[in-house]
C-alpha cells in the first residue's frame, strides 16, 4: 500500500467494496469488435437460448407418449 499510495487511493474511490455503483460506471466512447471473436462467443452462448426450447420439446414428446420417460425429475 505504501508503494502505490496514490494509485491505490484512486482505485479505492472508483471501486466499491461489495456492491457496484452504477453511477461510477464509465463507458468508452467506442468499442472495437473483432467479428471472428464475436461469432465464437455468440455461438458458445447459444446453448443458453436453445436449452429451454429443447427441454420443452422433449417434455412435449413425453406428454404425447412418443418418447418414453426414463426418469422423472419433477
Amino acid at each position: 500500500m505504501k508503494m502505490h499510495k496514490s494509485e491505490f487511493e484512486i482505485y479505492v474511490k472508483k471501486v466499491p467494496r461489495f456492491f457496484p455503483k452504477i453511477s461510477l460506471l464509465q463507458e468508452p466512447d467506442e468499442y472495437i469488435v473483432k467479428p471472428i471473436v464475436f461469432k465464437e462467443h455468440i455461438f458458445s452462448a447459444l446453448w443458453f437460448v436453445w436449452f429451454p426450447g429443447i427441454i420443452a420439446f422433449i417434455k412435449g414428446l413425453h406428454d404425447i407418449k412418443i418418447l418414453p420417460m426414463i426418469f422423472k425429475i419433477y
